[in-house]
């Protein structure tokens, strides 16, 4: 069963994705909630994570620009998505020129959980 690590200062987020993967019927899913990039860094290092969820402000407005290269150290082969209530900033127009995989409006994260959680579970071991 695939395992998410969801890094948002929101802790209404993650209700919000737990009820997008149910309706995608992706209940199986386990979903890991933390609140700054310090708190994902050491999940990183203590479990397996088959994608990263990072919102791309948090407290403080730490961005995801400031986020991501601490974070790169620990992932080692995990796919990060930044997500983001506006994806308009120049830093989160290139996936690549930020280190990340995916750069998703939250507006479409349903569309795209329902295409990367049917290829986790495909690859996943567990």
């Amino acid at each position: 069963m695939p395992k998410i690590l969801l890094i948002d200062d929101d802790a209404d987020e993650k209700i919000f994705i737990s009820l997008q993967l149910k309706n995608l019927g992706c209940s199986d899913v386990i979903i890991d909630h933390v609140f700054t990039c310090s708190e994902g860094m050491m999940k990183l290092t203590q479990f397996k994570y088959d994608l990263v969820l990072l919102d791309n402000v948090l407290a403080d407005s730490v961005s995801a620009e400031f986020s991501v290269p601490f974070l790169k150290d620990h992932l080692k082969q995990t796919p990060i998505a930044v997500i983001s209530n506006n994806i308009a900033a120049p830093y989160l127009s290139n996936p690549v020129g930020l280190g990340v995989d995916f750069i998703i409006d939250k507006n479409k994260l349903d569309k795209f959980l329902g295409l990367i959680v049917p290829a986790l579970k495909s690859r996943r071991v567990d």
